[in-house]
């Protein structure tokens, strides 16, 4: 909604002053964007799916820049008229996905908000045709993490291990 009105305003600009604070603060309200649309997706599907459901947010983002040539293309010579056009299609995306979005289990569950976790797994299980036991209760968050539990399992030992070495190689190049 930000981003629609951000965009928006930028397009009455008087002066590049003004065009800059916009910009900056357009960029600003999506900064969390990505990373939160890509957590509230994972989250809701199954560790198997959770890959493929995380790249479908950046095939859309190749296919918005992809079209976005051709929905421009009539206002090329006004830039004014291509960001209120542009400033449209965040705020149709905001109303139609908004009512579906919900906190996340998680969180509401680490602040201690169980209630409302249950209730937002529930939805989510009636979305997918299934009901929740009605005996189901959530477990205390834990209470914290130390460096030893990132080598736990094996898969997160894995990337752990993976990770330090990309970390490794990225230095040595950049030292060299």
């Amino acid at each position: 909604m930000l981003t629609s009105i951000t965009t928006f305003l930028t397009s009455l600009s008087p002066n590049i002053w003004v065009y800059a604070l916009l910009r900056f603060a357009s960029g600003f309200v999506r900064c969390g964007i990505g990373i939160g649309s890509l957590v509230l997706a994972t989250e809701a599907v199954r560790r198997k799916w959770r890959g493929q459901v995380g790249q479908y947010g950046f095939f859309q983002f190749t296919n918005g820049f992809l079209t976005l040539i051709s929905i421009v293309y009539p206002y090329r010579t006004n830039w004014r008229k291509i960001y209120q056009v542009i400033s449209i299609f965040p705020l149709v995306y905001s109303v139609l996905v908004i009512p579906f979005i919900s906190e996340s289990p998680r969180w509401l569950a680490v602040k201690g908000r169980k209630k409302e976790a249950l209730d937002v797994l529930r939805r989510y299980a009636r979305l997918n045709g299934k009901e929740l036991p009605q005996n189901i209760n959530l477990s205390e968050p834990s209470s914290g993490h130390n460096k030893i539990s990132l080598w736990s399992t094996k898969w997160a030992a894995a990337r752990m291990i993976l990770q330090e070495w990309a970390t490794a190689r990225m230095k040595q190049d950049t030292n060299s």
